[in-house]
């Protein structure tokens, strides 16, 4: 198990008479290992906690840094776990045999691995399929839960776009697939910045630290 340390972000300025949240301590990373597939969470600890930790899960195009951008703002109440699963960025490819069940409980793994026996969950996109599926399985473990953006059925660009895909990996056109890929899932050059990012931070704020 490898342990990283690596530089806290100071934490935000907080408006009127609220108490200003303590700093977060430091961030570490820990290299863990499930059924064989070899796979590294990011903790960024908080010694002075306002809420239980909370858990990150993303997207499939995402990966343990993707969240980094919001931790100004959530890293000063909680400790914030993320995590690139087995078949997620740089662990262990998975192949496709192995289901979502095995993908929830490497979360629970995980937990019990860095001593969490109770996590605020939060799952986006592919995150929430995920997160679903831990909660199901491992309930004891889940203290509240929010997910967002994910689809109640598959739009019908991503079902016309598969077979197409899948076509152009057999023929062995790599970069065609890539290309595919990146144009399906990532946002247009044209489409500008993307301001949500304080948004999304302070619905997770009042989630986890109002409801009980």
């Amino acid at each position: 198990m490898r342990t990283a340390a690596i530089a806290a972000q100071a934490p935000p300025r907080v408006e009127g008479s609220r108490p200003v949240p303590s700093e977060p301590e430091q961030a570490e990373e820990r290299e863990l290992a499930f059924e064989g597939f070899r796979y590294t969470c990011r903790i960024v600890h908080q010694g002075s906690p306002q809420t239980e930790p909370l858990l990150l899960l993303g997207g499939s195009s995402q990966n343990r840094y993707s969240w980094q951008s919001h931790e100004k703002w959530l890293a000063p109440l909680c400790t914030l776990i993320t995590v690139d699963l087995p078949g997620y960025g740089s662990s262990d490819f998975l192949p496709a045999s192995y289901d979502i069940s095995f993908l929830g409980d490497a979360v629970q793994h995980m937990l019990t691995e860095v001593g969490v026996p109770e996590v605020n969950l939060f799952g986006g996109c592919f995150g929430e399929v995920v997160g679903l599926r831990f909660a199901q399985r491992h309930p004891e473990s889940v203290r509240r839960m929010v997910f967002a953006a994910a689809a109640n059925r598959l739009p019908a660009l991503y079902s016309e776009a598969v077979p197409r895909l899948t076509e152009t990996l057999e023929r062995g056109d790599i970069a065609g697939a890539a290309e595919g890929l990146v144009r399906l899932f990532m946002s247009n050059p044209e489409a500008g910045k993307v301001r949500r990012h304080a948004a999304v931070a302070r619905l997770l704020q009042r989630q986890f630290l109002n409801q009980t």
